[in-house]
């Protein structure tokens, strides 16, 4: 990684692909003029879309053409099971127009909320007694469910999930894969990715 990169701006990386071999990946790390660090959300938000230019064809015409945002979305869905990155909560997150903005947002300037999330990173965040949830149908629709501190329970985690989807839940599952219990579910953080069946 380079503390002295030459990027556009809102640019906190660069791809070198030579003869169809990536040749480095770079990242700024501190703000130019600066001893100021970018936040470890807005470097693995920059670090994944890197990634996404590794795996796709480089285009003359447009170097951010819909096959580079296919793949930039699933490697932040890889990214979101495993709980590297979760993009804000909202929903459509990954279509190709809602990527389309984020990938458009000045990670270096703006708020930590617009940048997406790093459980990995930052296991303690707590801003709220509210659990932000995004639960994933078996096919692939999602909604965003607000369990407030007081409904922490599954039972009421599937009725929410119920009346959203209009589909009574046989298990809710994390991310990882594991059944989620109540006990689980009090220590979920503020905002989480969960599926059911």
């Amino acid at each position: 990684m380079d503390t002295n990169l030459s990027c556009e701006r809102n640019c906190l990386g660069c791809t070198q692909i030579k003869d169809g071999i990536v040749r480095w990946i770079k990242i700024l790390l501190k703000k130019p003029g600066t001893d100021v660090f970018y936040s470890k959300e807005a470097l693995i938000a920059a670090l994944l879309h890197e990634f996404a230019h590794c795996i796709t064809p480089p285009s003359i015409e447009d170097h951010h053409s819909k096959l580079f945002y296919s793949n930039f979305e699933k490697i932040l869905r890889v990214a979101e099971l495993k709980e590297i990155f979760i993009l804000p909560t909202k929903a459509n997150k990954f279509s190709y127009q809602s990527l389309r903005r984020f990938d458009a947002i000045d990670l270096g300037v703006a708020p930590p909320s617009s940048c997406g999330y790093s459980p990995l990173y930052n296991p303690f965040k707590t801003n709220s007694n509210s659990l932000r949830i995004v639960v994933i149908a078996p096919n692939h629709e999602q909604k965003l469910i607000t369990l407030s501190h007081n409904e922490k329970t599954l039972t009421s985690l599937s009725k929410l999930i119920k009346q959203k989807f209009q589909l009574k839940p046989k298990a809710i599952i994390l991310p990882g894969g594991e059944k989620l219990t109540n006990e689980i579910l009090q220590t979920l953080l503020i905002e989480s990715t969960l599926h059911f069946s």
